[in-house]
């Protein structure tokens, strides 16, 4: 049995940790966001996202678990998810990019709210096809 290069798990990790921060941001993170999310995983082993989702990291979206995670690896993604939307919270950039300004503009705070909810409602039945992808 062979054990894991660390460089490439590493690089693995940090191209997650990229892909999640741009689902979470809807853009790329700065670098020193990256490395903030990095140093809170820590040594942890990477998710193992297929690889459309490191290219196409809306596709993220699919692969959260719906209710309880059915395995380790889903939860081990709702997990990560969590740690890194802490990371994006505390800081500026994340502050500036999730916070609905319902003060300056209420009706596209409102626009982009029902926009999203009908995303996840047509989105759900392909959710709970792609989250058996990650069994």
């Amino acid at each position: 049995m062979t054990l894991p290069d660390r460089g490439t798990e590493k690089a693995q990790l940090r191209r997650e940790t990229e892909a999640m921060l741009f689902y979470l941001l809807k853009r790329n993170a700065s670098l020193v966001l990256l490395e903030r999310g990095l140093r809170a995983i820590g040594d942890d082993a990477p998710v193992a996202l297929p690889g459309f989702a490191l290219g196409w990291p809306w596709t993220i979206a699919m692969l959260e678990p719906i209710g309880r995670p059915a395995n380790e690896r889903q939860q081990q993604l709702r997990h990560r998810l969590n740690i890194l939307l802490a990371v994006v919270e505390t800081s500026a950039e994340g502050v500036d990019r999730l916070r609905l300004r319902l003060t300056t503009r209420p009706l596209s705070a409102v626009a982009s709210l029902v926009v999203a909810l009908t995303g996840d409602v047509l989105i759900f039945p392909v959710r709970v096809f792609a989250s058996r992808l990650l069994r």
